[in-house]
């Protein structure tokens, strides 16, 4: 996967922590949540272990309304999801940015304002008061 697609970020926020302030900021950047999969659970209910993983589903009606009408096919990138992982007791949040997967200027414009709120979104759950920084 081409990485310049990707936009990832760690934090010292426990696991569950972050999961919540996803959810809890997701509205501040004009998302919703639609559905959070656990995929630890998941995987365990079929007998497979898994590091802690969860994917968040949110979309921006508007912005995805918008996109829609430029191109119907990017009905294939939504919802937007935000995953987070921990591994070793590192906890990672990601996200696949839009303006990388589209092709056309128009589109490719209103996919860089959704991934510039992903990415507030995930760095807002993922900071650290600075009082509280080790």
């Amino acid at each position: 996967m081409d990485p310049n697609t990707i936009y990832k970020t760690s934090t010292s926020r426990a696991f569950d922590e972050i999961r919540k302030r996803v959810e809890e900021k997701a509205g501040l950047e004009g998302f919703r949540v639609l559905h959070i999969h656990d995929v630890q659970t998941t995987l365990m209910e079929k007998g497979f272990s898994a590091e802690p993983t969860v994917i968040i589903e949110v979309c921006n009606a508007g912005l995805a309304s918008e996109a829609l009408k430029l191109d119907p096919l990017s009905a294939l990138m939504m919802p937007c999801k935000v995953v987070i992982q921990e591994k070793e007791g590192q906890v990672t949040l990601s996200t696949l940015l839009p303006e990388g997967l589209v092709e056309g200027e128009l589109l490719r414009s209103l996919a860089r304002k959704v991934g510039v709120k992903l990415v507030s979104l995930m760095d807002s759950a993922a900071s650290v008061p600075s009082c509280c920084r080790i």
